[in-house]
């Protein structure tokens, strides 16, 4: 397609600066948010098409690099590798899921659409935000500049190499162009058909707006104990019959107990860490590069920072009261490691500070009449304050965040700390005094006054030697072979419990029936424990089964207890699931049957003889779209509530939660809606979303997605 070599504009001016977002912007999945024939060669099947290890690992460690350049050295993450593993697990389902099923239906993408994308009438909005001006317009001119250098560059430009790479990301940024806008296109015809009726709208209306009165007894089912309930399993298995769908197993799971042997340090440890930072201590007096002793010697992060004489170590703080530059402090102890201090220069911060206070008027809503109306309460209590009326008062009146409690004081804090809107006013303004006008941010509307003038602290080098108190070699290995002689134990009984009656266990303790699941590398109180993941999904692993791994921290001896698998409402797997339910059913019979005993007596008669779990409204203003009844999550009852006839009495009834006897009083029908735009535009973003999140739950099942990686990683 070569997108470059299409632009004919004769401009040329020396590039500036560098595009590096673009490329993995595209194939950002729209719609997904969420064992092959050979575990050795591949990571899943997508649509019938096997995910081999090597293509999905090559992607993975191109986008590895990709964002290792982005940090400039910093180190990635564990869970930013795994957001890139999923981000490429992302792109394979679409391209094996949306692209096929936009080609079946004859979608295809033209050059002519290409080009436009990149420099006609519909440029990606991306692309909009890396070639702005100084007004923060999008400017083609930019993009043209930028294309045209990297089109052709001279071995001969000082920056060739450079030049060279962007033009490498460019390109593959480009080849990209045709699958995303496919997917774009396939999107748009669930997205761009949602329609939404006025029939549609006026039974939204009636939910947001039309009200009941009425009164009622409610005994929820938590006011009986579940230990006082027995149930059958022949309880269990009719509730189940009834609910089949509702317990199915969503994915495969497996069950372990395990035993952490962990890698605690000893006391000879923690003698050995404080002998060494002890001996550090002259060293460090007298170094005459106090940075690189630090790095060099430390085993903390953190070890140089910049600190107003307010922010100095706490520890450093409470012992010493006038610490002098040069002089090494410590050590101190602070959550398994040794600290010293040594105070260095003081230099002027390069960032301005201040201290202000806000009142937050939030809109109560997403309308634009939301937006008006807290735009104008803004206003009118600015107005009021200019008028003398106190600040703090009317922001512990007013004030919707954690400041009102405050006065609305935000205390200090610097430049580029808060929302740039916010930043620009406050430190527009610098000077101690009220804004003349309300200040809009994402959050809401702001009024502000500044409290302290903005000011440059002067702030003091702080070097920081740390030694964290270590598991020794030998302490490790101790663990290991307590480890090694538990699992011999375990092997023969197949029990912890007996095992770890043992004295030589003492102190040990079992983490039991934990679920492991085949896409998460956390297990229990487990982390990075990928390998357990492996074992417990191997199809050679069984019940009894035993088996040790060796995590960053400790060793693990786990004993396999049962798998369930997908689909499965065998009894046994969900027993555990439906049992609370059908005790829900027994108490709701058991409830109504004590109910019924009083007799035909008036509501309030009926909430005191039950007693005090009843609880008893003598008037209570309800809307479809409250979440339940008496503060209990219910909508079963809210549905039987709203269809009583007013001034009818009822039965007693069963509700997903509780019992309920109630009496309408009155009702208050929604009034009608003169125009339904905003409603409208409202619903017909939740249809969309909607069909956005059921096309993605249709394709996972009808193409049969299968995601092995947990065999990988």
């Amino acid at each position: 397609m070569a997108l470059i070599g299409k632009i004919r504009q004769k401009s040329w001016l020396v590039v500036g600066f560098i595009m590096v977002a673009l490329v993995l912007f595209i194939i950002s999945d729209k719609l997904f948010s969420g064992s092959s024939q050979s575990q050795k060669q591949f990571v899943g099947e997508i649509n019938g098409n096997e995910i081999e290890y090597s293509k999905f690992n090559a992607k993975f460690e191109e986008e590895l690099e990709q964002t290792k350049a982005q940090k400039n050295g910093e180190p990635i993450k564990d869970y930013e590798i795994a957001q890139i593993r999923n981000r490429v697990w992302q792109q394979f389902l679409t391209e094996n899921t949306i692209l096929v099923e936009a080609k079946k239906l004859g979608l295809s993408v033209s050059d002519a659409e290409l080009v436009d994308m990149v420099q006609g009438k519909n440029i990606l909005d991306d692309i909009k935000k890396n070639f702005s001006d100084a007004s923060g317009q999008f400017s083609k001119d930019r993009l043209i500049e930028y294309l045209k250098a990297i089109d052709k560059p001279s071995d001969k430009d000082q920056n060739y190499s450079q030049l060279m790479n962007m033009k490498a990301m460019w390109m593959k940024f480009e080849a990209s162009l045709p699958s995303f806008r496919l997917q774009e296109k396939y999107t748009d015809l669930f997205t761009k058909s949602a329609y939404v009726t006025k029939a549609e709208l006026e039974k939204a209306n009636q939910m947001n707006n039309a009200k009941a009165i009425v009164k009622y007894v409610y005994v929820p089912f938590s006011s009986i104990s579940d230990s006082t309930v027995k149930v059958s399993d022949d309880q269990i298995k009719e509730y189940l019959s009834a609910h089949k769908k509702q317990f199915e197993i969503q994915d495969d799971q497996a069950f372990i107990d395990y035993v952490q042997f962990a890698f605690n340090p000893s006391k000879e440890d923690s003698a050995k860490a404080y002998a060494d930072i002890t001996n550090l201590a002259p060293l460090f007096q007298n170094s005459v590069n106090d940075s690189s002793f630090v790095n060099m010697n430390t085993s903390g992060e953190n070890g140089i920072t910049l600190v107003k004489p307010s922010e100095l170590p706490m520890q450093l703080k409470n012992s010493i009261p006038n610490p002098e530059s040069g002089k090494v402090y410590g050590p101190f102890f602070e959550y398994g490691t040794f600290k010293l201090y040594k105070l260095g220069k003081t230099k002027e911060d390069d960032l301005y500070s201040i201290k202000a206070s806000h009142i937050l008027f939030k809109p109560n809503g997403n309308t634009v009449a939301d937006t008006i109306d807290a735009m104008n309460r803004a206003v009118e209590v600015l107005a009021r304050i200019k008028k003398g009326e106190n600040f703090e008062m009317l922001a512990s009146q007013f004030g919707t965040d954690g400041t009102k409690n405050q006065g609305g004081d935000l205390g200090v804090f610097q430049e580029k700390q808060m929302v740039p809107e916010f930043n620009n006013a406050v430190f527009g303004k610098g000077t101690v005094g009220l804004l003349n006008d309300v200040v809009k941010t994402q959050f809401g509307f702001h009024v502000i006054k500044i409290t302290e003038p903005k000011v440059k602290y002067n702030k003091q080098l702080v070097y920081c030697v740390e030694k964290s108190i270590v598991a020794s070699p030998q302490t490790k290995d101790l663990m290991v072979n307590l480890s090694r002689n538990f699992k011999e134990d375990l092997e023969k009984t197949k029990n912890v419990d007996e095992v770890l009656k043992k004295a030589e266990y003492k102190g040990l303790t079992k983490t039991a029936n934990i679920m492991v699941s085949k896409q998460s590398a956390y297990v229990g109180g487990l982390s990075n424990a990928e390998a357990i993941v492996r074992w417990a999904f191997d199809k050679s692993t069984d019940k009894g089964d035993v088996s040790d791994f060796l995590l960053a921290s400790n060793k693990v001896v786990a004993l396999f207890v049962n798998k369930k698998e997908k689909g499965s409402t065998n009894f046994d797997d969900v027993k555990e699931a439906v049992t609370p339910f059908a005790k829900n059913q027994a108490k709701g019979d058991m409830i109504v049957a004590k109910v019924k005993q009083l007799g035909g007596k008036s509501l309030d008669e009926v909430a005191s003889g039950y007693g005090a779990q009843a609880m008893f409204k003598a008037a209570d203003t309800l809307s479809l779209t409250t979440t339940g009844v008496a503060g209990t999550y219910d909508p079963t009852a809210l549905g039987f509530v709203f269809g009583l006839k007013v001034g009818k009495k009822s039965d007693t009834f069963k509700t997903e939660n509780g019992v309920i006897v109630a009496e309408k009083l009155t009702e208050v029908p929604a009034q009608p809606v003169a125009d339904y735009t905003v409603l409208k535009q409202g619903a017909k973003q939740n249809l969309m979303y909607k069909n956005m999140g059921g096309v993605s739950g249709a394709l996972n099942e009808l193409l049969k997605v299968e995601d092995n990686r947990f065999l990988f990683y």
